[in-house]
């Protein structure tokens, strides 16, 4: 088939990582893959990839066209591209590039228009022409509307596929389709029968709007494939007999995760992976606004909220607007919910010879606006039927009289055209007509419509009120109204096919189950699966394969949180395959995805004035301790209750720059690492040495995901330091000290703490002849405060500890001696020791086990609330520590 271009295996790549086919000789076709990457790094990999290739090809960029899916794509492609510099290509899509070439071409009669209300009356007529149409919307009317709804939906997809031909091969392609239909008879002689009138009619020549694309000659088409193939774009493309670049964005279809996932393992990229079950509809709501409200607390926005289930979407949009969260909803909604076609429908329904009372008020109640005080009245007067009136009763009487004249106008004749039902509407419907929702509905139903072609469709269709209430309904529950879109919200309320290639910090994915998410059964259709495979229209298969392309896509998002809820109703609601995939790849690459039962927030208390805090945990100490558990019991029990008895940590914040705390995990990585592979250094010389301690820092800086330009100052200060820092290793190795171990994790069980021991883990350990072992805890704060702590030995408990955790667990060394070494002062690195460690082991665990003694026989962990601890301390608002006057007011210490 002449310009289909499929994914298939393609040859050899070629120069700067391109891969080229042929097209029938059309057109030149080079592919080239995206690296897997977040969606932020995504553009500008796409930008330089254009510009290069318009480049070695000496191609103007001014008059070439990059083509992307879907229109919310496109400023983030002209914002790349200007970020790049240079002449610019020219960025759209298929549609906003053929609006621009001309207005939209008007319908002809007859033909299909791709409007699914025109088609669809379109379809009805063409089967009133056959007799047994006619004998059947008379014996069957919804059967027989759910004939021309079959028939027009092949024919619209049909024409789609055709109109995104060539128009010098499109003739030959409907020869090609006509070829391929089946057989006459069988038991599906009647479907066979519609797909033939189906054929027949999309056929028929009509001015197809992407024509003038495929007349359009740049210099070079650009295609992006982005959550599968655009056959339009790259159809147009390769007719052209230009050069042809596309953009391969999309994973390997066969394995959609596992590429994605190999290259975060590998440490490309890693999303956030959060996947949790809830209970039932309400608790998955919860659980999803639970999740939004979160992560923009820690985060920022914009959140990106997959919408697949229009109930939930619902749901979950009420709990977000009443926690004041800021959402752009780009899923629209369907027309038939607002309040203009609930007002229309309302009309229509009460215009009925058979309506109840019920739909009269109703359509009262949403038409009368100010007046709505006399509806009362009536509706008491119908809903109390009291022999007598009152005065009130009687007024409201004589208006229900006089306002019932646009249900006396419905009523008048029982068969109408379209045409003069869609007249009698416009002038009964009361309406604000510069309302968004009143404008979408009267371009919906075609209210004062220009067009020829639709006034001689709808002149010559006849029915009802009945049947046209229901033409009205299905009319506008298949149109969509989407609301003013916000830029600046925080959450942005989207399709799935629509959050593809977009930099979110969150994506969540709600009602991730087999149902919503799941293949699914096809739609009925007169096209078999077969046919629609051998003609390349869209079916069942290739709508599931966009949809894993689509969720593979979503692995771009910095997190990625998916929520199912495990019953609907008493139906149980398993995962999703999609789900099932992702987690099994993500197992089988060493990163096991467990799902989560959701558990819901605890309930808000108002707050209460403070009073001390002394908690009591008599035998639920922790059975091991390390040295920070250890630092906080002796600065502030209560931090060590908070901490090592409660288990609460401070969530961590991502900032918007590399701090001090970065800079040491860094250092830290880098220097363990730098000594760790010196084995496989030997004998290196001093420059040697150096360029490879640079060359880890920017490994490690990569693997800790901390932006070059952030670390900009703290690399200046690595370099500085590597000079004085190979001469100390120098002098260390003169004096007999060899690096043994990095980052080491020790456990140990001293005699005094039994049944408790000692956990953690140690910056460096390094030995020499006889035994003798030294703790080096490396430092990158103020020089002036080791030497502080070292002058006070019991209080510096952390190379006690470390030194305690070493000698238990070694007792086969002939010594234990510790220092801090500085590394971010002047005169780094700078020795710390503390002097006769050892010594000081005995003191600090007969202390430690004297208290812990005390503890477990239920003696409080007072909050002290005071000493520099606090001025830092994660527990303060735990402890209420600044809502004690006394010590927020500095004037005397806490309670005792």
């Amino acid at each position: 088939m002449q310009g289909r271009i499929l994914a298939q295996r393609l040859p050899q790549r070629g120069a700067q990582g391109f891969r080229r086919i042929d097209a029938h000789a059309m057109a030149t076709i080079e592919i080239r893959p995206a690296p897997a990457c977040p969606a932020a790094d995504l553009w500008p990999w796409a930008a330089r990839a254009v510009q290069q290739w318009l480049e070695a090809r000496s191609l103007p960029a001014r008059d070439a066209v990059w083509l992307v899916p879907y229109a919310a794509l496109l400023p983030l492609a002209r914002q790349a591209l200007a970020a790049a510099g240079g002449w610019q290509v020219r960025v759209e899509t298929p549609l906003t590039l053929s609006e621009s070439l001309g207005p939209p071409l008007q319908a002809t009669a007859g033909g299909v228009c791709g409007d699914p209300v025109r088609d669809r009356l379109q379809a009805a007529a063409l089967l009133r022409r056959l007799p047994w149409g006619r004998e059947r919307e008379q014996r069957d009317a919804a059967g027989f509307r759910h004939l021309a709804t079959l028939l027009a939906d092949a024919a619209a997809a049909l024409a789609a596929r055709g109109a995104a031909c060539p128009p010098s091969a499109r003739e030959a392609w409907w020869q090609r389709v006509r070829a391929e239909l089946p057989g006459a008879g069988g038991p599906a002689a009647l479907e066979l029968s519609l797909l033939r009138v189906a054929v027949e009619w999309a056929a028929l020549p009509i001015p197809a709007s992407f024509d003038a694309l495929h007349a359009l000659r740049p210099s070079a088409w650009i295609a992006l494939r982005l959550g599968g193939i655009d056959e339009l774009a790259e159809s147009i493309a390769a007719s052209s007999g230009v050069p042809v670049l596309v953009l391969q964005a999309d994973p390997d279809p066969d394995a959609p995760f596992e590429t994605v996932l190999r290259a975060a393992a590998e440490g490309a990229c890693w999303p956030l992976l959060g996947r949790h079950a809830c209970v039932d509809l309400e608790s998955e709501a919860a659980a999803t606004a639970e999740v939004v409200c979160r992560s923009l607390d820690a985060h920022g926005g914009p959140v990106a909220l997959i919408a697949t289930d229009r109930l939930l979407v619902r749901r979950v949009r009420a709990l977000l607007d009443s926690a004041g969260v800021s959402i752009s909803d780009e899923t629209g909604w369907r027309l038939s919910t607002t309040a203009a076609a609930a007002q229309l429908m309302a009309l229509l329904r009460a215009a009925r010879p058979d309506a109840r009372r019920d739909e009269s008020l109703e359509w009262l109640k949403a038409t009368s606006q100010g007046r709505k005080g006399w509806v009362s009245v009536l509706e008491r007067q119908w809903r109390g039927g009291r022999p007598g009136m009152s005065d009130r009763e009687r007024e409201a009487d004589q208006l229900w009289t006089e306002v019932q004249w646009p249900l006396r106008a419905l009523r008048e004749s029982p068969q109408r055209t379209l045409a003069d039902w869609l007249g009698v509407v416009d002038h009964c419907w009361h309406r604000d007509e510069a309302r968004p929702d009143v404008m979408a509905v009267q371009q919906a139903l075609h209210l004062r419509e220009p067009d020829a072609a639709w006034a001689d469709l709808a002149g010559q269709t006849r029915m009802d009120l009945a049947a046209f209430a229901t033409w009205v309904d299905e009319a506008l529950d298949a149109a969509n109204l989407e609301p003013p879109r916000d830029a600046q919200a925080d959450v942005v309320l989207t399709p799935l096919a629509r959050a593809l290639g977009r930099p979110y910090t969150h994506v969540v994915l709600p009602a991730a189950d087999v149902r919503t998410m799941g293949a699914g059964a096809p739609d009925p259709s007169l096209i078999t699966p077969g046919l629609a495979r051998s003609l390349g229209l869209p079916d069942a298969d290739a709508d599931w394969q966009r949809r894993r392309l689509a969720f593979a896509q979503l692995l771009r998002a910095e997190r990625l949180t998916v929520l199912r809820r495990r019953h609907d109703g008493i139906e149980p609601l398993p995962a999703s395959p999609l789900v099932h995939a992702l987690a099994a790849d993500a197992a089988a690459l060493g990163r096991p995805w467990p799902e989560t039962p959701w558990v819901a927030p605890g309930v808000r208390v108002a707050r209460q004035p403070w009073s001390p805090v002394e908690p009591r945990a008599p035998q639920q100490l922790p059975a091991k301790l390390s040295a920070t558990a250890v630092e906080a019991l002796r600065d502030c029990p209560y931090r060590f209750f908070v901490r090592s008895v409660l288990k609460l940590s401070q969530a961590d914040e991502l900032d918007a720059e590399a701090d001090k705390r970065d800079y040491g995990t860094w250092l830290h990585a880098t220097l363990h690492a730098f000594h760790r592979d010196a084995a496989a250094a030997i004998g290196e010389d001093r420059a040697a040495a150096a360029e490879r301690l640079l060359r880890t820092s920017v490994q490690c800086a990569a693997e800790l995901a901390l932006d070059e330009a952030e670390l900009l100052p703290f690399r200046a200060s690595l370099e500085r330091l590597l000079p004085d820092y190979l001469d100390w290793l120098e002098t260390r190795r003169r004096d007999g000290w060899h690096w043994h171990a990095g980052e080491a994790p020790f456990e140990s069980e001293p005699a005094a703490l039994a049944p408790r021991g000692l956990q953690g883990r140690i910056d460096r350990i390094d030995l020499r002849a006889g035994g003798v072992a030294e703790v080096i805890d490396y430092k990158t704060g103020a020089v002036a405060k080791l030497r502080q702590k070292v002058q006070q030995p019991l209080e510096d408990t952390q190379l006690i500890f470390y030194a305690a955790l070493l000698r238990t667990a070694r007792p086969d060394l002939a010594a234990v001696s510790a220092c801090y070494v500085g590394l971010d002062d002047t005169d780094a690195p700078t020795v710390v020791g503390h002097k006769d460690v050892e010594q000081h082991v005995a003191p600090m665990l007969e202390g430690l086990a004297s208290d812990l003694a005390a503890l477990d026989a239920g003696a409080p962990m007072r909050a002290l609330g005071e000493g520099a601890v606090c001025d830092y301390c994660d527990a303060r608002g735990l402890c209420r520590r600044d809502h004690r006057p006394a010590v927020a007011d500095g004037l005397e210490g806490p309670p005792t």
